[in-house]
């Protein structure tokens, strides 16, 4: 089957948009631009591979804009870079070939997430076939684009702060609503203050994280809503006191395992001044 690709040059000076004729029944060949001569970026689809021989001396942002096209070597390549300048991978995140653009450029706007437990930030999953990969194919539906799974780099990550909000720390963690840890993994929200020491490039299937996510919680409960609960215990005291001690009783909430009564009358109690 051929189909047609849109491609762009990647020097600077040039970054010309161009068209090329794809046989999708054989490895993808991308050729150079017809205007400069330089290496092109082909945009396809995550699922999709193009070989060919890497461009020498490219600038790291080269090198990315070649991965996002869906050229592994780059990909590799760009990794290599990163890994050098002290990156390792931390998770991965879905989302569309137009946002995936920006995303690799250093353009994370954590005020675009929206009506999430931990608040504004930029969330990664810890599997590539997990949350990653639902969040890629859900916004591809939604904007009718192209689903794309990137691999999140993270600088120093053992220094990270772990705490209730972005004025205090850099991240949060924990279970997703999903049950099925186990296929879907578990997410990380990074807080504004950290994204500047992320970067991202196209992930490839069977990436596997650079850092342990053994701390990571089992729970769905943020660092926020589990502060609050510890602060209040008096407030919430008619809750717990059915208990032997609160510590049963937060045990019970952080694992979803209050009645329903239990559970309309604690955001009853939260909401009251």
């Amino acid at each position: 089957m051929i189909i047609q690709k849109a491609m762009q040059c990647v020097r600077r000076g040039c970054r010309a948009f161009m068209h090329a004729q794809v046989d999708t029944s054989r490895p993808v060949v991308v050729p150079v631009c017809i205007k400069c001569g330089g290496p092109c970026a082909m945009y396809m689809g995550h699922a999709q591979e193009v070989l060919f021989s890497p461009a020498t001396n490219l600038a790291l942002d080269d090198l990315v804009d070649l991965a996002l096209a869906g050229s592994a070597t780059h990909r590799k390549l760009a990794s290599v870079e990163l890994q050098g300048l002290g990156y390792k991978l931390i998770g991965f995140h879905g989302c569309t070939h137009a946002s995936a653009y920006s995303l690799v450029h250093g353009k994370i706007d954590v005020h675009r997430t929206k009506n999430t437990k931990r608040g504004p930030a930029f969330y990664v999953g810890n599997l590539y076939d997990g949350l990653a990969s639902e969040w890629a194919d859900i916004a591809a539906s939604r904007s009718k684009g192209t689903a794309v799974v990137l691999g999140v780099h993270a600088a120093d990550f053992d220094e990270w702060e772990y705490g209730e909000d972005e004025d205090d720390a850099d991240f949060d963690w924990g279970k997703m609503d999903s049950e099925d840890v186990a296929s879907d993994g578990k997410e990380m929200a990074i807080f504004e203050t950290a994204t500047y020491r992320v970067r991202l490039l196209p992930a490839l299937v069977g990436d596997v994280v650079g850092v342990s996510w053994a701390g990571c919680p089992d729970h769905d409960k943020s660092c926020e809503d589990r502060n609050w609960v510890e602060r209040h215990r008096m407030r919430l005291q008619p809750l717990w006191s059915q208990y032997e001690t609160f510590e049963d009783f937060f045990q019970m909430w952080l694992y979803d395992r209050l009645s329903e009564e239990q559970e309309s009358l604690l955001v009853k109690l939260r909401k009251a001044k």
